[in-house]
């Protein structure tokens, strides 16, 4: 057999897969990119771009590091002070401070907006790297050719592509969710000093709060998924409880966030203000609908509805992702663990739309995004059940 084919065509199968995805994602910054994308959430990114723009030309400290989108944005709050101001209290500005940064280097430009969606596609890619390398050390067992598979079925996803190029929040909450499973898929490994590996934890929950608040749950959750996700091996220090322990920390990082942030209102405005906004809000969302279903009915609602992971529901994802992890020939135990992550990456990805009720009744169009991590854990079910299939001769 050709050497060159035995040992680098899985490699050149993923390069490929990796490159044509760059060069789609170039090719939509460069043909739509100049203008919020629609398919990308356009609203928060033209709000994002303007909060940019005032934060260098009017500074980034006249309103504690809050975005001011020049017109009251903060719909529905029960403070006046809030209710009548520019600054925006309710969704975190990362994605805002990311533009301003660029905007501040290199002026306040179409081009500039436009070619800052570079940064994060540089996330997404990077993070899906890092997820593939761990996940071929731990749940594939070195087989080379599962990697292709699923970069192309998680990148080329419909729900995806749009996503990666995403000036608001959802391609760093996308990179976020596929490094907190990388995360827990090492975690169990005394190669890796572990303080290391939480300070990582916390950061990712700490800046995904401030670029994306509805991806909180599904960040939370990934390491732990991770955790269980990964085979142990010999020499292996603690299993899938590394990865619990690692989403403990991203859940610490993801509520100093969110403890950071309500500073930065209480500061600009009053505690009193920032809390009977954070606390009263979603009534007054809720006091306004027409129709409210139940949570079971909203439940329903998200898990038949087919999103853009290939035509796959959640529910089914759920369903087949489970069945798959119990018909590994794997050990029992692990078995256990490959149900249990689809089962916990599903219990991540529903906890947003159980939660806030009030924002998954209005936003089914853009909450899909957070079951990534049920669809991650799903293709990589799949993936050990495969390579486990294919045999020793594809392995290393």
């Amino acid at each position: 057999m050709n050497p060159f084919k035995k040992k680098n065509a899985a490699r050149l199968a993923l390069g490929a897969v990796l490159v044509a995805f760059v060069v789609k994602m170039l090719v939509v910054i460069a043909t739509e990119g100049a203008e919020p994308l629609s398919a990308a959430d356009a609203p928060s990114e033209g709000n994002s771009s303007i909060g940019a723009v005032n934060f260098v030309q009017k500074g980034f400290w006249r309103g504690t590091g809050l975005p001011d989108y020049n017109i009251a944005f903060n719909l529905d709050s029960p403070s006046k002070p809030i209710l009548e101001s520019p600054f925006y209290a309710h969704y975190f500005p990362g994605p805002d401070y990311v533009l301003a940064l660029t905007y501040g280097l290199f002026g306040t430009g179409r081009a500039v907006f436009q070619w800052t969606r570079l940064i994060p596609l540089a996330h997404v890619v990077l993070a899906m790297l890092f997820f593939l390398w761990a996940a071929e050390r731990r749940v594939w067992r070195g087989n080379r050719w599962v990697a292709p598979f699923v970069a192309l079925f998680v990148l080329f996803a419909p729900a995806m592509r749009p996503w990666a190029v995403g000036l608001h929040g959802h391609a760093y909450s996308s990179a976020y969710i596929l490094t907190g499973l990388g995360l827990g898929l090492i975690a169990g490994e005394r190669r890796y000093r572990f303080e290391a590996l939480a300070a990582a934890a916390f950061a990712i929950g700490f800046v995904s709060n401030y670029m994306l608040l509805t991806g909180a749950f599904a960040v939370f959750g990934a390491p732990l998924v991770g955790g269980l996700l990964a085979a142990e091996k010999p020499g292996d220090c603690c299993g899938w409880r590394g990865g619990a322990v690692l989403a403990f920390v991203a859940g610490v990082g993801l509520a100093a966030g969110f403890g950071t942030h309500f500073a930065q209102v209480a500061a600009q405005f009053t505690a009193h203000d920032a809390w009977i906004d954070l606390t009263g809000t979603m009534g007054n969302r809720m006091a306004k609908l027409a129709y409210e279903p139940s949570r079971v009915q909203l439940l329903g609602q998200y898990s038949n509805h087919v999103y853009g992971f290939w035509g796959v529901s959640s529910l089914a994802m759920l369903l087949l992702g489970a069945l798959a992890g119990w018909l590994h020939p794997g050990a029992k135990a692990y078995r256990r663990n490959l149900f249990l992550a689809v089962l916990v990456g599903g219990l991540a990805s529903y906890g947003w739309i159980m939660v806030m009720k009030n924002h998954s009744i209005g936003h089914p169009h853009v909450n899909p995004r957070v079951f990534l991590v049920m669809y991650a854990a799903f293709v990589s079910v799949l993936g050990a059940l495969a390579a486990e299939r294919m045999g020793a001769s594809a392995r290393r």
